[in-house]
Order: structure tokens, then sequence, then C-alpha cells
């Protein structure tokens, strides 16, 4: 009677899974593992079920830790009871289990040994159960041809199965008219009648499966060249916006070069040339604003330190003219920068600089900054941290300097984040990929 009990709690454990009862199948499924327990030898089976019940409980309830255990136990125990169709059930629902936690290689080990097991000793429907989860784990594995061979051996299984249960249903049916003493021609017109019926129904299921197979392949082809052209299409994105950039960047060369070598240098002589005339101060104060004033222009367009002593000094000199004439106290330090840059990166990270020091001038309303600039492992990063008043991070804009960092970024293979609480201050974390 404790073997029946134990069995019967073993399977309202496993309907009340079916019916999504959790927790009442935990107890029945732990009372019957018990009882079998106790029970010894002649209830080792039932036990070894109820724990392989639990374990899809767990697995259905996202209790991970206690389902490998579980099945580990299940599959030595299980090869000592030399009980073959345990063994290939817990091989098929322990390699499932693996592959939903992305251990593939161990999950297609558990599948593939329960195929070889089910296919020497197991039941058609075991096969076609490990076969099932085998090729589901090709399928994301992106290993179409081969899991398309497997799906092949199951259709296969699924016709031979449903061959095998149209003959038995035939035979069953004969059976039943022999012994109620039917006459011959009409058990003979029966049988033809339900073998034609299950004739056209298998021809119907084929072309079925045929269908399903073609559009499988269409979409596959069809995303397959829809995901090319959309590579195709940011690539052309990508080097057009390249291209724009650099033809800005020439072009403010090319300005910056004519202010300093023409329109500055004869600003200069036109002063020099001053000196000899008489109440001179006013015009000669216009001039030295206007001289500094180009200057400085020039320097933002394309300072002469960028090019000639590197972004370092570069950046230490913007710093120092951007955040000390404004009254904004400033700490700038730099981590393996000893090595110079290709110049492209230079360029747009000194752009950057000079657009997040505008954000902070014109928005920020910040006392103190602090940047850092890193290279490891060729990913240069960039923190650049302010006290001001900061903004709302969900609900902020792209104004023209957020899409004009976002696009010189994207020039450069980077990508920047903000951190930021109104009244909080400002970090921006940039990270480029060299």
């Amino acid at each position: 009677m404790k073997i029946l009990e134990a069995t019967n709690y073993n399977n309202i454990g496993g309907n009340s899974i079916d019916l999504f009862e959790f927790e009442q199948a935990e107890i029945y499924l732990k009372k019957s593992s018990a009882l079998s327990e106790k029970n010894g030898p002649p209830s080792l089976r039932n036990k070894l079920l109820s724990y392989r019940l639990l374990a899809t409980l767990y697995e259905r309830t996202n209790r991970f830790h206690l389902c490998e255990p579980i099945f580990l136990s299940l599959e030595k125990s299980s090869f000592e009871l030399k009980d073959t169709n345990l063994i290939c059930s817990n091989l098929v629902f322990y390699g499932n289990f693996l592959r939903g936690q992305k251990k593939i290689k161990e999950a297609k080990q558990k599948l593939k040994l329960a195929i070889d097991l089910t296919k020497k000793y197991g039941d058609k429907h075991s096969i076609q159960t490990a076969l099932i989860f085998y090729r589901g784990i090709l399928y994301e594995e992106g290993n179409f041809k081969e899991a398309y061979l497997i799906y092949d051996q199951i259709f296969e299984l699924e016709r031979k199965i449903y061959l095998e249960e149209n003959q038995n249903q035939i035979n069953q049916f004969e059976t039943q008219l022999k012994t109620k003493e039917i006459t011959q021609e009409k058990q003979i017109a029966e049988a033809k009648a339900l073998a034609e019926k299950r004739k056209k129904n298998n021809y119907l299921l084929i072309l079925l499966f045929v269908i399903i197979i073609a559009i499988g392949i269409f979409v596959i082809i069809y995303l397959r060249n829809a995901r090319k052209a959309a590579q195709v299409k940011l690539l052309f994105q990508e080097e057009k916006l390249a291209s724009i950039i650099e033809g800005q960047e020439n072009e403010r060369t090319r300005i910056a070069k004519e202010l300093h070598d023409g329109i500055v240098q004869d600003l200069t002589v036109l002063k020099m040339n001053l000196s000899e005339v008489n109440e001179k101060s006013e015009l000669d104060s216009k001039l030295t604003k206007i001289t500094k004033e180009l200057r400085e222009l020039s320097y933002q367009m394309m300072p002469i330190s960028l090019k000639e002593l590197g972004l370092i000094p570069a950046l230490e000199d913007l710093f120092e003219r951007s955040f000390t004439n404004n009254g904004i106290s400033f700490d700038f330090e730099a981590f393996s920068m000893e090595e110079r840059l290709d110049e492209k990166i230079e360029v747009n990270i000194y752009r950057i600089c000079q657009e997040l020091i505008n954000n902070v001038l014109k928005h920020a309303k910040a006392t103190e900054i602090n940047i850092v600039l890193r290279k490891k492992n060729n990913i240069l990063s960039l923190i650049f941290e302010d006290n001001g008043q900061g903004f709302d991070v969900s609900t902020a804009k792209s104004g023209i300097g957020l899409t004009s960092l976002k696009s010189r970024l994207d020039a450069i293979h980077g990508e920047i984040e903000y951190d930021s609480e109104l009244n909080n201050g400002t970090t921006a974390f940039i990270k480029i990929f060299l």
C-alpha cells in the first residue's frame, strides 16, 4: 500500500505542475520522494521520477540553483538502476535545462547521448523529443543545415509513429470486427476506407510540412538580405558622416590659417604703423581688441598646439583658457597618453571637449570641473564631471550640441552616457574604441 501511495503522490504532483499549481505540486512530490525512500528498492524508480518532476518544477519557478544537483543525482542513480527509459528521459530534460542556462556545449552532449540511447533502446516518442530539443539548439546556433537534417529525422519518426498508430488502430478495429463476427466484406471495406483516410491525411500533413519548410527558407533568406542591406546602409552613412566631419575640420584649418597669417598679421602691421600717429589711443585700443578676438577665434578653430605639441598640451591650454578666464576651478588628469593618437581621433576629442565646455559655460552654472582622460586596452575613456545645476536625462531633448557630440562619436566609433540629476551636477562618460 505504501508503494501505491507514493506513486499516487507522484501522479498528483505531476498533474499539479501541468495545472501551474506549483506549491501543491512541490508538497506532493516531496511526500512521494520521502515515502519512496522509506519503501527502499521497490520504490526506487518512483523516487527518481519524483526527483525529475521536482527538477522540472524548480526550472519553471526559476529556482535554477536547485535543478542541476537533482539532474546530476538522477543521472548517476538511473544508470545504476539500468532503467533505459529513465536514463533517456533524464538526459533529455537535463539537456533542455542546460540549453536554457546557455550551457550549449554540455546541453548538446546530453542530448546526443540521449538520442543514441533512445535509438538503441527507447521508443520513437522518446527519440522524437530528444531530436526536437537538439534541433532547437542548432537553430539558436544558426546551424540551419544540420537543423534541417534533424528535422528530416523528426519528420520520418512522425511518419512512422503515425503509420504505427494507424496500423494499431486498424488492428484493433479488425479485432473488434472479428469479435463481433462482422462479415469479411464489411471488415475489408471499413479497413480500406480508414486506410484511405489516413493516407490522405498523410499527404496533407506532408504538404503542410513542405509549405512550412519553404516559408522558413524564404524568411531566412529575406532576413539575411535585409540584414546585409542594413549593414551596407549603415556603412555608407558612417563613411558619409566621416567625410562631412573631415571636410569641416579641413575648412576650419584653412580659415584659421587665413585668419592667423592674413588678417591678424595685417592688423598687427597696421597697429605698428599707427605708432607715429597722434591721438591714436582709442583706435589703438580697438585694434588691440580686434586682434585679440581674431587670434582667439583662430585658436578656437584650430589651435596650433594640437598639431605641434599634441592632444594633452592642447587640452590643458583649452581648459586653462576656458575655465580660468570664467572663474571656474578645474582638475585635469591624463593616464597612459604618452603616444600620439591618430590625427582624426585627436581632433574629434578636442572638438568634443570644446562642446562639453560650451555646455558648462552656457547651462551648468558650475564652479568646479574634473576631467579624466585614460587609454587602456585600445579603449579611450573620457570622464567630464561638473558640480552644476544638472538636468533630467530622461526628458532632455537633443539640441545642436548633443547632436554634434553624437555625430562626432559615431564617426570615431564612440559612445556617450550621461549621469545627471537636477541640482546634483552632471557627469559625461565617453568611450572611444580605437
